[in-house]
């Protein structure tokens, strides 16, 4: 199945309210990025400053961080149950998905427009998910990098394969 997502990149509180005010009137699912510094240079908000999200809504984190389980705490207590993180990360991406998995979350696995779709076939069959990158990470207004148009149709065939 084939999902497109509203997605706040904010770097305040503030604004990342008024996006959220302007995306439940008539989204069901969000997404939500939140960046680190480290992974990618840019910094949104921490999670800890988002008090509570509407239950009503289906919300996912991108985390584009060093280390998506030290959030975990934070992230259960929003009642997000779907992760998305890098495999581009310094970590065992094997261990995260088993770790997040056992702990009851959806997990998709994000790729860089510059990674290659093979770098995630032995993960295929644990995880929920593939976010393929349109642009670099941690930014927004950028424009489309087409390339990955391609390397979606190939994911897709790659998929039926397993």
């Amino acid at each position: 199945m084939h999902k497109v997502l509203p997605a706040i990149l904010a770097t305040t509180i503030e604004e990342f309210e008024k996006k959220l005010s302007a995306l439940t009137s008539f989204a069901k699912e969000i997404q939500i990025d939140i960046t680190d510094g480290t992974f990618v240079d840019s910094h949104t908000i921490e999670l800890i400053d988002i008090k509570e999200l509407p239950v009503e809504i289906k919300f996912e984190l991108h985390m584009m961080v060093a280390d998506p389980l030290e959030y975990l705490p934070i992230i259960d207590q929003l009642g997000v149950k779907r992760i998305v993180f890098h495999n581009e990360i310094d970590l065992n991406t094997g261990e995260i998905i088993d770790k997040l998995k056992s702990d009851g979350f959806e997990v998709v696995l994000a790729l860089n427009p510059d990674s290659a779709v093979s770098s995630i076939d032995q993960y295929i069959g644990k995880i929920d998910g593939v976010l393929l990158m349109a642009v670099e990470p941690g930014y927004g207004g950028q424009e489309l990098i087409p390339s990955v148009l391609e390397k979606a149709k190939f994911l897709e065939l790659r998929i039926q394969t397993f």
